[in-house]
């Protein structure tokens, strides 16, 4: 499988739009757009940031003779490792609740500190609400 349609059916398991994968590669939607369409060949940084985003090891995804979906050569276990159930339930509140993309892209550049205080705040709110 050519890696533009591994970069495609990576996107699409996620249910991510190519803006939201670029995103996770730290490239445009445009660019992840001329991936998809075979126009241009991915950098390795933006696909191995986007493969540790998922726990996928980016050298095996990016190998054209693996096709990385379990139909490559025989006795060769090719299936993504399995994602650990709480990273997978916080992709899917950060893909489904934009309160909490919000959150996360603010403590994206927040330091250490600023996230305690921002947790203390939070836990505090709880709290008050009986939560």
């Amino acid at each position: 499988m050519e890696i533009a349609e591994k970069i495609k059916r990576l996107r699409k398991r996620y249910d991510l739009t190519q803006g939201e994968l670029g995103k996770l590669g730290g490239v445009s939607v445009q660019a992840v757009s001329s991936w998809e369409k075979g126009e241009r060949s991915p950098k390795f940084g933006p696909i191995q940031d986007i493969c540790r985003h998922f726990g996928i090891d980016a050298n095996r995804f990016i190998d054209v003779t693996n096709d990385y979906y379990g139909q490559d050569e025989p006795g060769r276990d090719s299936s993504p490792a399995p994602m650990d159930p709480e990273l997978e339930r916080l992709l899917e509140s950060l893909r489904t609740r934009p309160e909490m993309r919000m959150l996360f892209d603010l403590a994206d550049n927040a330091t250490a500190e600023d996230v305690r205080k921002a947790v203390a705040i939070i836990e505090a709110l709880m709290r008050e609400d009986g939560r």
